[in-house]
C-alpha cells in the first residue's frame, strides 16, 4: 500500500472506531499535521517548480480538520505580483499533482500585494485567510496576510458587517431546522424526524458542515471580527490558532471569553463529536456511495440534546 493510499485508509477508518470524539479529534489533528509535513517537505524540494510564491492552505486542511480525501486539498496562493490567468492557476495545479498526489482541488485562489483578504469566491468570508496553514513558501506571507485581513476587518462597512453576521445566523438556522435554503431550493441535511444524515455535494447535502459545525466556526468568525472593530487589534488574526480546539482554549486562557473555561471545553466536545459524525457521513459517500447514514437511537437523541446545548452556548459566546 503506498502513502496515498495509507492516507486515504487512515482519514476514513478512523470515523468508524470507538474512540472518543475529543480523542478522535486530536487524532485527526494529528494525521493532519503529518501529510502536511510531507507535502510541505516535498513541495519545498520542488521549488524550482514552484518559483517565488506562497501556498497556504484553508478550511478543513488550514484547521487540521480533514477527515476524508472526499475533501479535496484547496490552495490559496500569495504572489508577488497581481496575476489571476487561467493558464498560471492551471500550470501551478499540475505542478502540485505531479510533486505529491492527493487530491488536489483545480480551483485556486490568488492573492496579490493588494488583494481584498476579507472575500474569497466572492463571499465575505475572512475564516479562510485567518484559518490556513501554510505548506509552501515563507511564514512572514502568510502573517502578513493575516495583519492585512485584521486591518480591513477593522474597516469594514456596517452593511458589509451585516453580510458576516449572516454567516452565524444562517449557521444557527441549519443547526435547528437541519436544513439550509441554497439557490432558492431547501436543502436537508438532517433528517431529525427519521434519524437520517444526508451528504451527497452533488446536490449541496453536507450533514453536519451546515448546521454545528459552521455554527461554532462563525460563531467564533463574527466575535473575532467585532472584536478586532471594536479592539483595533488588527494583529489579532496573526496570533490566534487556526485549529478550533487549540483555538477555544486559547481564548479561554486568555480571559477574553464570556464564557467558562468549562462551557468553552462544552463546546469543544459538542464540536469534535459532530465533526466525528460528518466524516463518517464522508466516509459512508466517498468509500461505499451512500448518501444517507441511519442513526441509531441512542446517537439520535445525543444529536440533539448537543444541538440544543451549543445553541444555547453559542448564543452566549462573546468576546469582550
Amino acid at each position: 500500500m503506498n502513502f496515498r493510499e495509507r492516507a486515504r485508509h487512515a482519514f476514513g477508518s478512523a470515523a468508524e472506531s470507538a474512540m472518543s470524539p475529543e480523542k478522535y479529534y486530536m487524532f485527526v489533528r494529528e494525521l493532519n499535521l503529518y501529510l502536511q509535513s510531507e507535502i510541505s517537505q516535498l513541495l519545498s524540494e520542488n521549488e524550482n517548480r514552484l518559483g517565488n510564491i506562497t501556498l497556504v492552505t484553508p478550511g478543513s486542511d488550514g484547521r487540521l480538520e480533514k477527515g476524508s480525501y472526499v475533501s479535496h486539498y484547496e490552495i490559496i496562493a500569495f504572489t508577488p505580483e497581481e496575476v489571476d490567468t487561467f493558464d498560471y492557476k492551471s500550470a501551478l495545479v499540475r505542478s502540485l499533482k505531479a510533486i505529491f498526489p492527493v487530491e488536489w482541488s483545480d480551483y485556486v485562489e490568488l492573492k496579490g500585494s493588494s488583494a481584498n483578504m476579507v472575500v474569497s469566491r466572492d463571499r465575505y468570508q475572512p475564516r479562510r485567510i485567518a484559518d490556513a496553514s501554510l505548506l509552501y513558501g515563507s511564514t512572514d506571507k502568510l502573517i502578513d496576510a493575516q495583519l492585512t485581513l485584521g486591518q480591513q476587518v477593522h474597516d469594514l462597512s456596517r452593511s458589509e458587517m451585516s453580510k458576516i453576521s449572516s454567516l452565524k445566523r444562517d449557521a444557527k438556522r441549519a443547526t435547528s431546522k437541519g436544513s439550509n435554503v441554497f439557490r432558492g431550493n431547501e436543502i436537508v441535511h438532517i433528517d431529525v424526524e427519521n434519524g437520517v444524515v444526508h451528504y451527497n455535494p452533488s446536490v449541496f447535502q453536507l450533514s453536519f458542515k451546515i448546521g454545528p459545525l459552521r455554527l461554532v466556526q462563525n460563531g467564533l468568525l463574527l466575535e473575532e471580527v467585532k472584536y478586532i472593530k471594536r479592539t483595533g487589534k488588527t494583529d489579532f488574526y496573526s496570533t490566534l490558532l487556526s485549529n478550533i480546539g487549540y483555538r477555544l482554549e486559547q481564548l479561554s486562557s486568555e480571559g477574553i471569553s464570556s464564557l467558562t473555561r468549562e462551557e468553552m471545553q462544552e463546546i469543544f466536545q459538542h464540536y469534535a463529536f459532530f465533526l466525528k459524525l460528518y466524516h463518517k457521513s464522508e466516509r459512508a459517500y466517498g468509500f461505499e456511495g451512500k448518501t444517507e447514514v441511519q442513526l441509531d437511537e441512542s446517537t439520535l437523541y445525543d444529536v440533539l440534546k448537543r444541538q440544543e446545548e451549543l445553541l444555547i452556548l453559542m448564543s452566549r459566546f462573546q468576546l469582550k
